[in-house]
């Protein structure tokens, strides 16, 4: 299915851009509106094609966007050493290189956008996100459709780069799906105070650690509510939130497993393969912040429908606190109800005394895949961690881990510490 969404995502963005570079060209007629190319480099590399106004020399500038495409890159590059019960942990490596592409193109009155991401992940070759939106449909909102992320858990749908901690908590990479296949409807309040969102998946193709089990059907589904205000500068910050899902089995084997949070440790939860129908999700979330400090946490339980045995049940949970210690706030995005990257007030440059900014955090995980026969494994993580962001675009974190599994495939204590150099551009 992802690979349907991606070529007429592939032939949209081409034609725009030729439809639009012709219409560039065309000046011959004295009655034809004049284009213009613009190119700077904002978060990325931008391409602007732009319809200039006819009656721009008496009234005034004036022009019509036809086509806007931004360029960028991620790279992320690991160094990890692990102690204790650490089987079949590794040394760390290249996490994530992937060029994305993201912009908008007008074919009639309303505009279209689009997003693509190509490049390697895990060491594999990935087409992780790739969708089309069309904006504020009337009565519906947002349509998206392609390989993106299932609307589920303020830790999943945060960015990455956005997150204060390298991998997400143990109960989310377990129990949450990654990228799927889809379509996706979502809306928010005239003042972005509620979000929702629904959508309905079926398998995909992404590289990223999550739950990934195998289902032609899958309906998720996410409402959030920022109770602290309607004016968008407005501290402090408190969001609540909820999401659900329901996922069918058509070959009745459902497993749900995760590494220890670095993505260079030991799978040491695993119920390996349960028989079972279907499954259901259900968390919620809650997040506050005011100033240099937020808090955020989420409950997760996930019910098994036995196919012949009888149901299984599982839980996780997991808070996290971070303290910017040169004042900086983590930025809340209304639009999606969901935390974005930190943005340094003094970025470190050249000729400058600046420091960036340095913020701390430290997140205590819970889960419990353990229930009757399955011996999936229970137990918690704590983590300490520390991150240097230079730029809105560098960033360096330090992470250290100590987590404790019992009733598992493999039991014991593991002790990590990892480093990450990451870039976005």
């Amino acid at each position: 299915m992802a690979l349907l969404t991606v070529v007429p995502l592939f032939l949209m963005i081409s034609i725009a851009f030729l439809w639009g570079s012709r219409a560039g060209a065309d000046t011959s007629e004295a009655d034809t509106p004049r284009r213009q190319v613009l190119w700077y480099v904002d978060r990325g590399l931008n391409v602007e094609v732009r319809r200039l106004g006819l009656l721009e020399e008496v009234a005034g500038p004036a022009s019509e966007s036809l086509l806007h495409v931004q360029v960028g890159f991620r790279l992320s590059v690991d160094g990890a050493a692990f102690a204790g019960d650490d089987q079949d942990s590794e040394p760390g490596g290249l996490r994530r290189a992937y060029m994305r592409v993201g912009g908008e193109f007008w074919p009639w009155r309303r505009p279209v956008k689009f997003y693509l991401e190509i490049g390697v992940i895990n060491g594999e070759f990935s087409l992780d996100t790739s969708y089309l939106t069309f904006p504020a449909l009337p009565y519906i909102g947002d349509l998206q459709v392609g390989q993106l992320d299932p609307p589920m858990s303020l830790d999943a749908l945060s960015s990455s780069f956005a997150r204060p901690f390298m991998e997400k908590s143990l109960p989310v990479d377990a129990l949450v799906p990654n990228a799927k296949g889809g379509l996706l409807l979502a809306n928010r309040t005239a003042n972005q105070d509620v979000t929702w969102a629904l959508g309905w998946f079926a398998d995909g193709a992404s590289k990223e650690e999550g739950e990934n089990n195998k289902s032609p059907t899958r309906v998720s589904g996410r409402l959030t509510w920022l109770a602290s205000g309607s004016s968008e500068e407005e501290v402090p910050l408190l969001h609540l939130g909820a999401y659900g899902s329901y996922m069918y089995s058509a070959n009745r084997q459902i497993q749900y497993d995760t590494r220890v949070e670095s993505n260079w440790a030991p799978k040491l939860f695993d119920t390996n393969l349960i028989d079972g129908r279907s499954s259901i999700v259900l968390g919620n979330e809650m997040a506050a912040a005011d100033g240099p400090w937020s808090v955020q946490g989420e409950l997760l339980v996930a019910r098994v429908q036995g196919a012949t045995a009888g149901d299984a049940n599982f839980a996780g949970a997991y808070v996290l606190g971070t303290w910017s210690l040169t004042g900086e706030p983590r930025p809340y995005d209304r639009k999606s109800g969901r935390f974005a990257a930190v943005s340094p007030q003094r970025p470190v440059a050249l000729g400058a005394h600046n420091v960036g900014a340095w913020e701390v955090a430290l997140r205590f995980s819970y889960l419990d895949l353990v229930d009757g026969a399955v011996r999936g494994g229970r137990g918690g993580e704590v983590m300490p961690g520390l991150n240097w962001y230079l730029t809105q675009n560098l960033r360096l974190q330090l992470n250290y881990g100590y987590t404790h599994v019992q009733d598992g495939p493999q039991n014991g204590n593991l002790h990590l510490v990892q480093a990450r150099l990451d870039v976005s551009l």
